[in-house]
């Protein structure tokens, strides 16, 4: 199975899971949501995870991805320290 499919079968798997659902609000980082998925049978990478993640962020009207990013609730200093380390290769 493509690792988008299975991804995508988390997703479906997460949204009737009330247990999973907790064990993800845990997690903070892709390695943690990966290994919650495994515990459920599902496999794909973190860098998939995080790939698909950023595609789904970016579908859309400029307007559809402003309101995506904005609903994450980021705070500034996380994106500036994200931005600050772009050319860093970190």
């Amino acid at each position: 199975m493509a690792a988008d499919d299975s991804i995508h079968q988390f997703v479906e798997c997460l949204r009737s899971d009330e247990d999973l659902q907790r064990s993800i609000k845990l997690a903070t980082s892709a390695d943690e949501v990966v290994e919650a998925a495994a515990s459920r049978g599902i496999e794909f990478s973190s860098a998939s995870l995080v790939r698909c993640f950023a595609r789904t962020l970016m579908e859309g009207s400029d307007e559809a991805v402003v309101k995506k990013f904005d609903e994450l609730g980021w705070d500034a200093g996380e994106i500036l320290w994200f931005l600050k380390s772009l050319g860093s290769g970190s």
